[in-house]
């Protein structure tokens, strides 16, 4: 769920931006074949979400769902910890977009 929260919460950010060209990769390799094959979900939550997640998606003109292995993805897997430091409200930040850094 957290990474598909994640999946939206970035397609929302890349429309605002006006960009019409997206590659995700995810680790996830379930949630990434839900996003390419919507019909095989079992889990009524990430049902709704991977619908919301599509319905966005058709604002971009090109957009591709990518699995890599998770021993591959260490950038994400750093991203996502200072998301949950952030949920945590162990990180705050302003309202502007801004990368922050954890050291």
């Amino acid at each position: 769920m957290a990474e598909a929260h994640a999946i939206w919460q970035g397609l929302k950010q890349f429309e605002m931006l006006g960009i019409d060209e997206v590659t995700i990769f995810g680790d996830s390799r379930m949630l990434i074949q839900a996003l390419n094959t919507p019909d095989r979900i079992q889990n009524l939550k990430l049902t709704c979400l991977i619908k919301r997640i599509q319905l966005l998606s058709r604002s971009f003109r090109k957009i591709e769902f990518f699995h890599i292995l998770r021993t591959l993805n260490t950038e994400a897997d750093k991203a996502a910890n200072k998301v949950t430091l952030l949920n945590k409200g162990k990180l705050h930040v302003n309202n502007d977009v801004r990368w922050a850094h954890l050291h």
